[in-house]
């Protein structure tokens, strides 16, 4: 998924160089953990709605490290949404996380988006969170 803009078009491509640089505002505080949602085995395909994804991706089954996000300050996250998504769904669900997610004072806006239209194999739509965090000691 991270990859996925320099292969697919996309109406909100996003580049790996602004990844690494708008989510990392200090050289000491760089650990990105991952998160990817839909989890999924190709034996059991499950389809799952969008909104729920979103929420999917903030949960610690979908974390690829083992961290609590709720016990960290987040300095800035990158979603990176794959399939027939709009920005308007995007939106609206980057509005109802700010209410659960505790950024930091001074960026409380620091989401950072990329919208590629190809979908993964077998799913409507995945969405890719790199969340720059406290949670790693």
């Amino acid at each position: 998924d991270i990859t996925a803009s320099a292969r697919f078009d996309g109406s909100m491509n996003v580049d790996m160089n602004e990844i690494s640089m708008n989510l990392v505002p200090f050289p000491q505080a760089n650990y990105l953990i991952p998160a990817i949602a839909p989890l999924y085995s190709p034996k059991i395909p499950q389809q799952r709605h969008l909104d729920a994804i979103f929420s999917d991706v903030f949960s610690n089954t979908n974390q690829l490290c083992k961290v609590d996000l709720r016990k960290g300050t987040f300095l800035s996250c990158a979603l990176l949404v794959r399939g027939d998504v709009q920005v308007s769904d995007v939106r609206r669900n980057i509005d109802k996380l700010s209410d659960n997610t505790n950024f930091i004072y001074w960026n409380k806006d620091g989401w950072k988006t990329g919208l590629g239209s190809v979908p993964p194999v077998k799913q409507k739509y995945s969405v890719l969170s790199l969340a720059n965090t406290t949670c790693i000691k």
